[in-house]
């Protein structure tokens, strides 16, 4: 590396970095940057929930379980025994504390991303908490509670963006093929099944499922890109219709989503395949084996994902993207005509429109991949009417 010449901004930079007192420095700015990720200033560190964590680790285990230092690279009994730790907090929340179910749910995400923040890694060793919030299920249902309502939540634009950033690595390929499924799955109002293999065994087959021929770009007098275009078919449709494609126009870019732009760096920059190939190719893959991303798949990394950032996954689906999506239309004020155009809602209607309206169209898309959505965390635009069945919240 170029050494920086003398007097320049850079020798500047650089001799800051090398005086003795810098890396005190540092640690102790990072660490008040940490602490003032949350309005508390203290990085969740005085909430109810992880104070009642650490006096339940801390004092309440002494006699009875012993706790040592676990990683994520400890060994998987290691790891276990931790969960178990954890799942006896959350037991002992709601038998011994006295609240609810749901508030130690609160109290074990709350936790859990405050351990992240400061640690490293959540609780359990950064084992999924998964086990856990199902233990408190069944712990409802023996104390005469209904068993819970199965609900898939929307992705809000704004997590969606922080899970990613977070939790995938797009200078590699499969994540990156990941991250423009998520991406185009929200901004298109997909469900999981048109833009992944929802088939047996994850059979891949190019008349239902996108491939990069699927894909156009449109460019400026600059042949720059200024839009994306993706063909998908509406799983919902029947007969013939069901193997027809329809376009879908994606913006290049929005304050948190960038679907025409995940786009492009994945089949231009980061998992390239030759021209004639690209018609065979599954648009979102497993380039290692060149294997269609599967319903199972995209669901299982959103969710990894998005409790990565504290969200709780198992409230997400695949379908989760779908849902996000149309409430943010909802949110930017698109009508429910346009909504119901653009997430191919039982009508072909936006064919006709497509051109004198496309300007509109892409305006609430744009806004919508910019939107802060500020709903509640169960509810969801139910644009198709009555219809859902299973396989709308797989």
């Amino acid at each position: 590396m170029r050494q920086p010449a003398l007097g320049s901004r850079q020798e500047r930079d650089v001799a800051v970095a090398a005086q003795p007192e810098f890396v005190a420095a540092a640690r102790d700015g990072v660490e008040q940057a940490r602490r003032a990720q949350t309005a508390d200033g203290a990085g969740n560190s005085s909430h109810t929930a992880v104070r009642s964590w650490g006096r339940f680790a801390t004092y309440g285990l002494r006699l009875s379980m012993v706790r040592s230092a676990v990683t994520p690279d400890s060994p998987w009994h290691a790891r276990m025994c931790e969960l178990d730790i954890v799942e006896a907090w959350a037991w002992w929340l709601v038998t011994q504390v006295g609240v609810s179910v749901e508030t130690a749910k609160d109290y074990l995400y709350v936790a859990n991303a405050w351990h992240d923040r400061f640690v490293g890694f959540g609780l359990g060793a950064g084992l999924p908490l998964i086990r856990v919030t199902r233990m408190l299920d069944g712990l409802a249902r023996l104390r005469g509670a209904p068993p819970p309502r199965r609900m898939r939540i929307g992705v809000r634009p704004r997590h969606l963006r922080q899970a990613i950033d977070s939790a995938l690595d797009i200078s590699r390929p499969l994540d990156a093929n990941y991250a423009a499924a998520f991406e185009t799955a929200e901004a298109a109002l997909a469900r999981g099944c048109e833009v992944a293999s929802g088939l047996a065994r994850g059979v891949f087959n190019p008349a239902r499922h996108p491939t990069r021929d699927d894909v156009t770009f449109e460019c400026n007098a600059r042949r720059e890109p200024i839009s994306a275009t993706i063909r998908i078919v509406n799983s919902k449709a029947r007969g013939v219709e069901a193997l027809r494609k329809l376009p879908v126009t994606l913006p290049m870019r929005g304050k948190f989503l960038s679907p025409g732009l995940a786009l492009w760096r994945l089949i231009h920059v980061i998992d390239p395949v030759p021209p004639a190939q690209r018609g065979t190719t599954p648009l979102f893959r497993d380039p290692a084996a060149n294997r269609v991303i599967t319903v199972d798949s995209l669901r299982s990394t959103l969710r990894a994902a998005l409790s990565y950032i504290g969200r709780d996954g198992t409230l997400y689906g695949a379908h989760s993207l779908r849902i996000g999506g149309a409430t943010a239309m909802a949110f930017v004020q698109a009508s429910a005509q346009v909504i119901k155009d653009c997430g191919r809602w039982r009508s072909d209607a936006y064919l006709r429109y497509i051109r004198e309206r496309r300007g509109e169209y892409m305006t609430y898309m744009q806004e919508m991949c910019s939107a802060d959505v500020d709903d509640f965390e169960a509810d969801h635009l139910d644009v198709d009417g009555g219809e859902l069945d299973e396989t709308d919240y797989e």
